[in-house]
């Protein structure tokens, strides 16, 4: 994956413990890193149970159904051969990994 496709308001991936995926938008690229920092889009109050890492969602984040997070990690082709979702990563969607 090349590095330079990265930038602010770029949608990804992210990777929740379960193995669902949601729509991440990245805010800050940490520099020198694949890591991201970025606001994760829920698919309603369930997915607060399916993220990986640990904190507390207070009502406003449950209402409007994003959460910030930081330093999130890459992980690099998860639909190769050998290659699984990892929960707290994130990946480019097929279509953009497949062009990358």
């Amino acid at each position: 994956m090349d590095q330079k496709l990265l930038h602010p308001g770029l949608t990804v991936n992210y990777v929740l413990k379960n193995g669902e995926v949601r729509p991440l938008i990245i805010t800050r690229v940490v520099t020198g890193t694949k890591n991201i920092n970025g606001t994760v889009l829920f698919d309603g109050p369930n997915d607060a149970e399916r993220l990986s890492i640990e904190f507390r969602l207070n009502s406003d984040q449950l209402r409007t159904g994003t959460i910030w997070l930081e330093d999130v990690p890459y992980n690099e082709a998860p639909t190769s051969i050998g290659k699984s979702l990892v929960p707290g990563t994130w990946h480019l969607p097929q279509t953009m990994a497949a062009a990358a």
